[in-house]
């Protein structure tokens, strides 16, 4: 029998050895969803899937073989010499399709009778995905998580960053969505990731966590285009919670810091959508002084005249509050609150 290992297995190999797994699926399959840090190689590429999927679905399955094979032996000499190269550089090279079927097999058993150390997955993506939607919800369960709420512009997310860097476990539910939450939330970021590779992140992030007390954000129950699933939104409002102040000229400061610079097309396409919520006159004079590089008092206007009216808390229990203006000394006023409210896990 070929190995293969199971998503499973492989979670459960030790951290110190370096896996690489290879989608093997087109670039249009791989740019919508896939297992986090893996290398496309694509046996069939977008418009070859669609001529072999064609032929499959008017059931002239030994064409679409046949047409299959022609197209991935063009590939075999460039397909070899990459995963070759890549065996060299990791401890476990890990091939996977959508179901683990024909495209992976294929080549896997090619590989092996070359006597290239290779791995398979066993169900492919699919299998993948089954895992992550079983072990999500699982370890949410198990979860005691710490809210950081508060208006937009506090420095939550910095906080965040401060606390990981001084070894607390951190899920960033935005750096997931690849999306700060807020209507120019995307400004400067590009695309939202997709749904799956959301969960995906989010599952990356919380595997490795050292204890079960997770400091994260509050979110609303949309992030971009990003839903969040039940059980995150769920404990997010279950949770004690932190409330972050700061003075609207730091707030201004920071969104001026993190939104601006070669993004003023993007802050310009976000504005247009506040027409639906603001008059046309005050969008107008928007994008006019955005356009004039004078940021401030466009955000200023914003925090007190929008967000800050649009801001809703949640169901979450707030226990402490804080000011936040340095942010290193802010995150050591948290550690020290944690330390007193969570006893136990010192």
């Amino acid at each position: 029998m070929y190995p293969e290992m199971t998503i499973e297995q492989l979670q459960n190999i030790d951290a110190s050895k370096r896996i690489l797994y290879i989608d093997l699926r087109s670039e249009g399959e791989y740019e919508s969803s896939t297992i986090p840090g893996s290398l496309n190689l694509p046996l069939l590429n977008n418009k070859e899937r669609e001529i072999v999927g064609t032929l499959y679905v008017q059931k002239d399955v030994e064409m679409a073989k046949s047409q299959g094979i022609s197209f991935v032996s063009q590939k075999l000499p460039d397909l070899y010499k990459n995963i070759t190269t890549q065996t060299r550089n990791y401890d476990h090279v890990v091939l996977f399709c959508e179901r683990g079927g024909f495209r992976s097999q294929s080549l896997f058993v090619l590989l092996k009778s070359l006597h290239i150390n290779v791995w398979k997955l066993h169900g492919g993506y699919k299998a993948y995905r089954a895992f992550i939607n079983t072990q999500l919800p699982q370890i949410f369960e198990e979860l005691t998580p710490i809210v950081l709420s508060g208006n937009t512009g506090c420095g939550k997310t910095q906080l965040l960053q401060e606390l990981r860097r001084r070894g607390m476990d951190v899920l960033d539910l935005e750096a997931c969505a690849n999306h700060r939450g807020s209507l120019l939330g995307s400004v400067g970021l590009g695309a939202t990731n997709s749904q799956k590779t959301f969960e995906s992140l989010v599952y990356d992030e919380l595997k490795t966590r050292k204890t079960n007390y997770v400091f994260m954000e509050a979110e609303s129950r949309r992030i971009g285009s990003v839903i969040l699933p039940p059980y995150i939104y769920k404990s997010i409002q279950n949770a004690v919670a932190i409330n972050i102040t700061s003075p609207l000229e730091s707030r201004v400061d920071r969104i001026l810091k993190e939104y601006t610079g070669n993004t003023d097309s993007d802050i310009i396409e976000a504005l247009e959508k506040l027409r639906k919520y603001l008059s046309n006159e005050r969008v107008d004079k928007f994008i006019e002084e955005v356009r004039k590089n004078n940021y401030p008092p466009v955000i200023r206007e914003l925090i007190e005249n929008y967000y800050d009216h649009k801001y809703t808390k949640g169901d979450y229990t707030v226990v402490s509050q804080f000011d936040h203006v340095d942010t290193k000394k802010t995150a050591e006023q948290i550690l020290m609150w944690k330390q007193s409210y969570y006893p136990q896990e010192e």
